[in-house]
């Protein structure tokens, strides 16, 4: 348990660190032609998102948490609606984004 706690405190940190960048940043990265700022945020939140659904799935399933994102057979309600919040959502969103992201990138770097 420690161990998933010191996991949790480092990723946060690394989380923080990166939204305060983005912040700092911000209006450099928004005289870009693409909102760059914006696909950033909205990558980090997707990312914050993704891993709140993921933490609090496992803590609500006292049976086998490891297999959380891997069994569609959820044994409450809690975790079925953040499996699929998950996979049908958070997921298809999360690599939308990111597929937008890149062709921006590619178009400012041109």
């Amino acid at each position: 348990m420690a161990n998933l706690f010191s996991c949790e405190v480092f990723m946060a940190t690394c989380m923080a660190y990166a939204l305060g960048d983005l912040l700092l940043d911000w209006g450099r990265l928004g005289g870009c032609s693409k909102p760059l700022n914006i696909w950033l945020f909205v990558s980090y939140a997707l990312m914050i998102t993704s891993r709140l659904c993921c933490l609090v799935g496992v803590r609500s399933r006292p049976a086998n948490p490891e297999s959380f994102l891997m069994c569609a057979r959820q044994p409450g309600r809690v975790p079925q609606v953040l499996f699929w919040l998950t996979w049908l959502v958070i997921v298809p969103a999360f690599a939308f984004w990111s597929l937008l992201g890149s062709f921006w990138l590619a178009d400012v770097q041109a």
